[in-house]
């Protein structure tokens, strides 16, 4: 019997890039918001770059949205940003 993953996804996203904004409604209508815990917060929220690195360890400086952590089973297993975070994200759902 195959273990189940335990998903944890934050999205760190621009409500004025059209991108981010299809990017995170693709997400609330596919299988990541029901079967993992996916959390938004749009990045006029983050105050400062060291901000980034307290929502997703290990980001660094952030230049480019969206900003990407995706944890399996507690386990921080991809960060990242920019259009190779997006299609991480996309790829997965």
């Amino acid at each position: 019997m195959e273990k189940e993953v335990n998903r944890r996804i934050v999205v760190i996203w621009a409500e004025w890039s059209q991108y981010d904004v299809q990017l995170i409604s693709e997400l609330n209508l596919s299988k990541a918001g029901d079967s993992h815990h996916l959390q938004t917060i749009e990045v006029a929220a983050i105050k400062t770059m060291s901000d980034f690195e307290k929502v997703i360890p290990g980001i660094g400086n952030v230049w480019q949205t969206p900003a990407v952590g995706i944890w399996e089973n507690e386990v921080l297993m991809f960060e990242g940003q920019g259009f190779n975070a997006r299609q991480k994200l996309l790829s997965k759902f």
